[in-house]
């Protein structure tokens, strides 16, 4: 009985040791040396050599088919069309001897496109875009779609698209298969279109041209219902304009677009500056003495219709600081905006306990000499609003009694027991300086500097009369 024993365990170990050998190698002598890359989800022929001549080989997975010939062992392998990977055991038996190695097959992949929405204008045509995928791919779009067709070449997917010439816009999704997975791809397609670029216009009362961008798909034409504005085109604009309408009323028009069964209009109007053009944020650019300059100046309504509130004409503490917005007037008969000189502003107090009265006057040139103005009312600065939305600012003139003088500037100032005093950071000179459109960002960025610092000037005080 013990004898017995002994013979079954012995037995046992040859089994254990010919079952657990995956490494390619067999511990009694048939042995693998040498074998094919690794299989993909496509499948595929593989083959095996053998140290020596097997007499058979054994598959345990029906997807994975051996064969045996000599030294060599043949695996034919199905495509894997699922998702999921799987592994064949294959035995190659000698006699009594044998060896076992694994046959792993990854699964299939979801095919993934570049992106999952194609469009076409209205004139159709053909693109591509890129898919990856582990198996090879077929494309289907639904059968009740005739203006789409798709077909696959190689790692491509090719749409084309014929014409839309109607007023509806088209979309389908199209099913793209590899093996058993798949995934959709939406394909859309505009009809015709007729957009210009501005459906509303203002135009400068002192003669202006306007060119608009038109997105039209076929031919367009384009008419004004009145002889004042004309308008020409091209394929992808219109040009409009407008003749000098200066000291008249506003005016109106409409331009009327046609395009196949399309039809849209624009509004124009064309009339002087009012008084809500100049409220906003605005970049004012000038020079003092040769060296450029920029304010962000705060327009701010005060009274509605005529007065404006104006921050940060000058970069110092106290033109960055609302508590002191000077004063501009609006003229609605001319459309101009227009600054004076102006007294008793607000009282300053700086960091030692110094009070200065903030008042904001012009300068003229004397003698090589720039002077203060002192008194309030006479005009510093007049700006006119320009066509393309930018404003032009010009020198106003003063009277001393030894007739009219240009003012070359215009600034803060501060008085105190002890004199006059100008502050860091607001230029003496500004010579027709030019204001265009800027951001609230800016605005509040300058607002942060600002310097504190008073500079006494002389206190000769040359008065307007």
């Amino acid at each position: 009985m013990k004898k017995l024993v002994n013979i079954l365990m012995l037995l046992l170990c040859v089994c254990i040791v010919s079952c657990d050998d995956d490494s390619d190698n067999a511990a009694s002598g048939v042995a693998i040396t040498g074998r094919d890359v690794d299989v993909t989800a496509a499948g595929g022929t593989l083959t095996v050599t053998l140290s020596e001549e097997g007499d058979k080989v054994l598959s345990d997975q029906g997807w994975c088919v051996a064969s045996i010939s000599g030294k060599t062992v043949t695996l034919n392998v199905e495509v894997n069309k699922g998702l999921e990977g799987r592994t064949a055991l294959i035995t190659v038996i000698k006699g009594t001897e044998s060896v076992a190695f694994p046959i792993t097959q990854p699964g299939n992949r979801i095919p993934i496109a570049e992106t999952d929405i194609v469009t076409f204008d209205a004139h159709g045509g053909t693109q591509e875009i890129s898919v990856e995928s582990a198996l090879a791919l077929e494309a289907f779009v639904p059968a009740n779609v005739s203006w789409l067709s798709a077909r696959v070449d190689k790692d491509k997917l090719i749409f084309t698209a014929q014409q839309n010439y109607t007023l509806d816009n088209l979309s389908t999704n199209v099913k793209l298969k590899s093996g058993d997975l798949e995934t959709e791809i939406t394909v859309t397609q505009s009809g015709i279109v007729l957009i210009p670029e501005k459906t509303d216009i203002v135009m400068y009362n002192a003669g202006d041209e306007l060119t608009i961008k038109i997105e039209s798909t076929l031919a367009f034409t384009a008419v004004s219902d009145k002889t004042w504005l004309t308008v020409t085109k091209d394929e992808t604009s219109i040009t409009l304009k407008a003749g000098d309408n200066s000291g008249e009323p506003a005016r109106t028009a409409v331009v009327t677009l046609t395009s196949e069964t399309l039809t849209t209009t624009i509004d124009v109007t064309q009339r002087p500056p009012i008084y809500s053009d100049y409220i906003g944020n605005w970049a004012l650019t000038g020079y003092d003495n040769g060296t450029a300059f920029t304010y962000n100046l705060s327009i701010a309504q005060a009274t509605a219709g005529t007065t404006y509130k104006v921050t940060s004409w000058g970069k110092s503490v106290v033109a960055v600081n609302p508590e002191f917005a000077i004063r501009a007037n609006f003229d609605a008969n001319s459309g101009l905006i227009y600054i004076t000189s102006q007294e008793n502003i607000g009282v300053f107090t700086d960091a030692d306990g110094s009070e200065y009265n903030i008042m904001f006057y012009g300068r003229i040139e004397m003698g090589g000499k720039v002077y203060y103005v002192g008194g309030s009312g006479y005009i510093c600065y007049i700006g006119q609003l320009q066509a393309d939305g930018s404003v032009q600012w010009m020198n106003g003139q003063v009277d001393i009694g030894q007739g009219p003088m240009p003012v070359v500037g215009a600034n803060y100032f501060g008085e105190a027991p002890d004199g006059m005093y100008t502050f860091k950071g607001d230029d003496p000179f500004m010579r027709m300086p030019v204001m265009t459109k800027s951001t609230a960002r800016a605005m509040r960025s300058m607002m942060r500097t600002g310097n504190s610092t008073a500079t006494r000037i002389e206190t000769s005080k040359l008065v307007s009369k």
